[in-house]
């Protein structure tokens, strides 16, 4: 039986997507941001054995992300 695991999901625009993950990625002008964000997001997510991927159609892109949840937690 496979583990329960959270799944949260969230989009971004599709000229994104090919560089999102990227390390000093960013959106905004030179000086706003580190570009640390969702490269950080990625390797603390695989850190707890949980995945991030995106799926992309026409005008939208949705990431998902799953982390396993333990039963008990007391």
């Amino acid at each position: 039986m496979p583990l329960p695991y959270l799944l949260l999901r969230f989009s971004c625009s599709k000229e994104l997507q090919t560089k999102i993950f990227k390390l000093f990625f960013r959106t905004k002008g030179r000086g706003e941001g580190s570009g640390l964000g969702l490269h950080t997001v990625q390797l603390n997510i695989e850190k707890h054995k949980g995945t991030i991927s995106l799926e992309s159609e026409p005008s939208r892109t949705v990431f998902s992300i799953r982390l396993h949840v333990q039963a008990n937690l007391a």
